[in-house]
């Protein structure tokens, strides 16, 4: 399959810029995790991707190719927002025919089972139906497309615990039986940490971080021990507490306010999972 590569993107709103020169490549057949804070960009940017808003600055290809205003490209993406407008008169098997007609063979075979699993009365009106069943209607969606690049914008609104596991288990049935390449923007970090491959983080409106999630993970740790060993190691760092019990202290930091430094034996160095590495690196100074 094809990259898509996506070259110095930039994007204002009233003269506000919302993203700043942003550049990365999405590799075929994998599943990539997009994090970042409220408001940083993350769905700006999926839009963008998706030819869905112009952009001021780069370009966004596929293979040598933009895609642009090219329909036989951008067949190849599909986006799942749950803010895309539908009158919500529609039944939910009406919405399975509008993508079918869009972007051709829908597995509707596989919709049907789907809804069966999230509980979906396929005849109900979309109005008709919860937050969270809206969301896993567009889930539904976003599974039995016939795209190459599937980007997931909080894929999880609304859904409960159960849910949630529903949609996890299917992106990896899915994926598997048919390899694809999948973007997620979400919150929820750690529930999805072990099906990722890659991440990307965005925050003042650049990429922060792109690479493996085992790159990721070496970016911060935690330090645990007694205060008058730890604190003076991360004096006039960046850092956030995780734990303050009078005489011991753990605090998690990024990996390189480290450098240089020697770690006294009673001092602990543990690995941090991927939601609290990302609250370290996003942290404000």
């Amino acid at each position: 399959m094809e990259n898509l590569s996506i070259k110095h993107l930039s994007k204002s709103y009233k003269g506000k810029k919302v993203i700043d020169d942003v550049s990365f490549n999405l590799s075929g057949n994998k599943i990539y995790g997009l994090f970042g804070r409220n408001g940083v960009g993350k769905s700006t940017l999926l839009n963008c991707v998706c030819d869905r808003l112009l952009i001021d600055k780069g370009n966004i290809c596929l293979g040598k190719d933009e895609i642009h205003n090219n329909d036989k490209l951008l067949h190849n993406l599909y986006l799942m927002n749950t803010d895309i407008s539908y009158s919500g008169r529609e039944k939910v098997t009406d919405l399975y025919r509008y993508v079918d007609i869009s972007y051709k063979k829908f597995n509707y075979e596989y919709a049907h089972l789907l809804a069966k699993k999230f509980g979906i009365d396929e005849k109900q009106k979309l109005k008709n139906l919860s937050t969270g069943l809206r969301t896993a209607t567009e889930i539904i969606l976003a599974f039995c497309v016939n795209a190459k690049f599937i980007l997931l914008d909080e894929p999880t609104l609304g859904l409960d615990a159960s849910l949630r596991n529903v949609f996890y288990q299917e992106l990896i049935k899915t994926y598997t039986k048919q390899p694809r390449t999948f973007v997620i923007a979400t919150h929820q970090i750690n529930e999805i940490q072990n099906l990722i491959e890659n991440v990307m983080i965005m925050k003042d409106r650049k990429l922060l971080f792109d690479g493996s999630v085992r790159e990721l993970q070496e970016k911060a740790i935690q330090l645990c021990g007694p205060k008058e060993l730890v604190l003076p190691l991360v004096r006039n760092k960046k850092y956030s507490i995780q734990y303050d019990l009078g005489k011991e202290v753990a605090i998690n930091i990024e990996t390189s306010e480290l450098e240089g430094k020697d770690i006294p034996n009673n001092v602990k160095v543990k690995p941090l999972d991927l939601q609290s590495v990302f609250t370290v690196l996003t942290m404000e100074e």
